[in-house]
């Protein structure tokens, strides 16, 4: 995803304590430039996840990237989901599972809605932690 080697990827980290607190802007500014410059979104690291994205990145340092790598895939979904809200108007027909569970023609309850959501049979997307999805498509899988 970045074309960076393993080498290359944090050399402002190794620095002491005090310099990495400071570079943590600049870095992130870089990264996102770098990753914007190749069509990809910026990665939104929130502060609560500071300590983990420390210890993902030493655990990088050692050559094992698949945390810090689940961190950047989060954060990098975490900026689409902000783009895709400030567009609005595109989801006006989603509603909450438990909310389209609540209508009485539907014969389903929320957790069942869930699981066709996260198998992919049911036409739904994830915020946070609620499910949306629309009528239409709730009626479409009751239809078959």
């Amino acid at each position: 995803m970045f074309g960076l080697s393993q080498s290359d990827c944090f050399m402002i980290y190794n620095k002491p304590y005090d310099m990495r607190r400071s570079f943590d802007g600049l870095c992130g500014l870089a990264m996102n430039l770098i990753l914007m410059s190749m069509g990809f979104p910026p990665v939104i690291i929130l502060r609560a996840d500071r300590n983990k994205y420390y210890r993902a990145l030493n655990e990088a340092n050692q050559g094992k990237l698949e945390k810090l790598m689940l961190l950047f895939f989060q954060g990098s979904e975490r900026s689409l989901e902000l783009y895709l809200a400030a567009l609005g108007n595109g989801y006006d027909d989603y509603l909450p599972l438990a909310q389209i569970a609540n209508d009485p023609t539907v014969p389903y309850g929320q957790e069942y809605l869930s699981l066709l959501a996260r198998r992919g049979e049911l036409e739904a997307f994830k915020e946070g932690r609620v499910w949306y999805s629309t009528q239409k498509a709730v009626k479409r899988y009751m239809k078959g």
